[in-house]
């Protein structure tokens, strides 16, 4: 029994974003399609009218008795009641990376890898290939802006997908083109040291085909490091920054991404106009330098899903270039004790170039509390170097703060991996 063949799949955490495009190939191919998450969503209610049916608490009774297949988030405690049930029912069951490399070994599959830019250069890769005739099948990190999907269902040899570098679920996959953005530190909460993230990017590489491709640019971080091991065939993206087109979506980190998206486009054989075009009209992702309200008599209102420092300076600069001479205000939520106090020094100089800031308190995620580290600590370091900033103790504080206090030459924008582009969502729709 694989994904693909299983006829009544159960979803441990349906309302992740990569759960959440599985649960949509499974029911484009038919399958009865069952899960559960402690959170109700867009995702989850978007799933229910597409057939699915979700439960909000996690339960043993919640896996049908005809189930045959589950498919497990790695965030899923092994205590999960869910879990214990489908371990002593024997029931066949793959956690999403593993199910994402059975299906990338029976296509040729475009994998998209990196600390930063790996949505949107996914998303981009899926649509020039879309418009250029390819019709792949596509699994990306983020909903489409105007679509409302992350999954797309494609009849050719194409397989285009995200590789996450947490706890090495990219070596799940099966990459006949790879593309890698950047390599910086990040989940040093898994990874020993660098050195232990470098060889996970070193055994993907390794598993390129003689006919496959690793595309990168020369001069991102990390990249000269795994060129020293890897001796097959590779593609600088840099190469086609000139012939790069202005986008609709602004910073020249998009641009980047664009070249990557370019490149496979070019290895793929695509029509270089085609591509070119596509990526002049691509519309971006949600929660990937979206802007939700762009008005003249209004703040603008913009979301990011940054929540690293070097995610945060390429969005400080993409709207400092674009609003010179605006009021740049961020809210931010720091996401996971680990990370935040790892890059503690990083986070505060990155933050410091805004004009105004907020900070959440940390979004655990799957850490527990640490009282070492808060956001309290870093708004004293900005204080310091005196930096408007505050810490806001909950969203309903954070929306009421910036509803009374946003001007009309403001630009707000809510960063981080948390929840705080709730806040964002609310202010838009004011």
């Amino acid at each position: 029994m694989t994904f693909d063949t299983a006829k009544n799949i159960h979803f441990i955490g349906i309302g992740g974003i990569g759960m959440s495009a599985l649960a949509r190939r499974a029911l484009a191919h038919g399958a009865r399609v069952t899960g559960s998450d402690s959170h109700t969503s867009d995702i989850t209610e978007s799933l229910k009218k597409l057939g699915a049916q979700i439960f909000n608490i996690q339960q043993a009774d919640n896996v049908p008795r005809d189930c045959d297949f589950v498919v497990i988030t790695k965030a899923i405690a092994q205590d999960n009641p869910e879990l214990k049930n489908i371990i002593k029912r024997k029931l066949p069951h793959q956690y999403y990376s593993e199910v994402l490399g059975d299906i990338s070994k029976a296509h040729t599959t475009i994998a998209v890898t990196g600390t930063h830019g790996k949505t949107t250069t996914t998303a981009m890769i899926s649509h020039v290939m879309e418009s250029c005739g390819k019709d792949p099948s596509s699994i990306i990190g983020s909903l489409l802006v105007g679509q409302k999907s992350n999954y797309r269902s494609g009849s050719s040899k194409y397989f285009v997908v995200e590789g996450c570098e947490f706890k090495k679920s990219f070596l799940d996959l099966h990459p006949s083109i790879l593309v890698i953005t950047n390599i910086e530190a990040d989940h040093m909460d898994y990874y020993k040291n660098i050195d232990e993230l470098y060889e996970a990017f070193h055994e993907i590489v390794s598993r390129i085909p003689l006919d496959g491709v690793l595309i990168y640019r020369g001069n991102e971080k990390g990249i000269q490091k795994i060129l020293e091991k890897y001796k097959g065939k590779h593609i600088d993206a840099c190469q086609y920054d000139e012939l790069i087109p202005e986008l609709c979506i602004i910073g020249k980190h998009n641009k980047k991404n664009a070249s990557y998206a370019f490149a496979v486009a070019k290895f793929c054989q695509c029509n270089e106009e085609d591509a070119l075009l596509a990526l002049k009209n691509f519309l971006g992702v949600e929660r990937r330098m979206q802007i939700l309200k762009n008005e003249n008599d209004e703040a603008v209102i913009v979301d990011d899903y940054a929540h690293h420092p070097s995610e945060i300076e390429a969005i400080h600069h993409a709207l400092r270039t674009e609003y010179p001479d605006k009021r740049l205000r961020v809210l931010f939520h720091p996401h996971l004790y680990s990370r935040t106090k790892y890059f503690f020094n990083e986070f505060v100089n990155a933050l410091s170039h805004f004009d105004d800031i907020s900070l959440l308190p940390i979004f655990p995620a799957r850490e527990t509390f640490d009282s070492s580290i808060s956001s309290e600590m870093i708004v004293a370091e900005l204080l310091r170097k005196n930096v408007q900033a505050r810490v806001l103790m909950s969203l309903e504080d954070a929306y009421h703060f910036y509803s009374e206090n946003l001007r009309i030459d403001d630009i707000f924008i809510s960063l981080g991996a948390g929840d705080q582009y709730l806040v964002a969502n609310r202010l838009a729709q004011r």
